[in-house]
């Protein structure tokens, strides 16, 4: 009788502990943050977007039952470093993290990222990463681009400003608590209409890089999971499938009238 009371707490726990109360033999897959057109909840409150689509597509396809639960990005990323059978969507692949996970695919066309100031602010010219170092830069924590100012030297807080989510950077940009702010084009673009500020008041000055995020598991995934996952990503890139969506939210969804005109500026 305790053996079996052993059992059933010890079921309860892992129930409980394991995140969105998945179980201990699924794959549970994260979503970093809030990262519109890719990854954003919608007035309904469901998590869509053209990566969530296109990781729904992947584990349809590989017959894994789909349980996506949204986390703040460093939150996430701690889930997939420390957690077994965790599947993050958006992950940026850097030098640092590439033993870090399982590398599936990747889930979003090119993603450009920048420092943005105020328009108005012209008295704030980069030529180089180097010319930021006397201001003050607002970073989402634990994103790649927090990884890279702190792997270039550059220290929090006197430099730093980390905050948990980029609208955060957004609201302290405008207020002049920050100087500039690193983000990405189109996630900026969309979340700043959103805030009711206009995107012509934000100038990107300096490009910091360009890249696809991908999907990533915990490095305790088992094999067989790993192996579905990707011939699943490779079978759905081939057929074009994440450029179908991609174009769908783009044009359909009326994106692209977000970031048109782009800022003079970008250097």
């Amino acid at each position: 009788m305790k053996g079996f009371v052993a059992l059933v707490c010890t079921l309860c726990w892992m129930v409980i502990v394991l995140p969105g109360g998945a179980a201990a033999g699924d794959l549970h897959v994260v979503a970093s943050g809030s990262f519109p057109p890719y990854v954003y909840t919608d007035d309904q409150g469901e998590i869509t977007g053209i990566t969530t689509e296109f990781v729904r597509a992947v584990l349809e396809r590989a017959g894994i039952p789909e349980t996506i639960t949204q986390y703040p990005v460093s939150r996430a990323m701690h889930l997939v470093r420390e957690e077994p059978r965790i599947m993050i969507m958006t992950v940026f692949r850097t030098p640092e993290r590439e033993e870090q996970f399982h590398w599936i695919a990747p889930s979003s066309p090119p993603i450009t990222s920048v420092l943005f100031r105020l328009t108005r602010r012209n008295d704030i010219r980069l030529g180089s990463l180097d010319d930021a170092r006397p201001y003050r830069l607002g970073v989402v924590r634990g994103n790649n681009l927090h990884e890279l100012l702190l792997a270039r030297g550059f220290s929090e807080p006197s430099q730093l400003d980390p905050v948990v989510r980029n609208d955060q950077n957004i609201s302290k940009l405008f207020l002049d608590r920050i100087d500039l702010m690193a983000g990405r084009e189109m996630p900026t673009a969309v979340e700043i209409q959103t805030l009711g500020y206009s995107w012509q008041d934000l100038t990107p000055v300096l490009t910091l890089d360009s890249d696809v995020v991908w999907m990533a598991c915990s490095l305790d995934t088992p094999e067989h999971l790993l192996l579905r996952l990707r011939d699943a990503a490779r079978e759905l890139h081939q057929e074009g499938v994440l450029e179908e969506i991609h174009r769908r939210y783009l044009f359909g969804l009326g994106m692209i009238a977000a970031i048109a005109p782009r800022p003079e500026g970008l250097e």
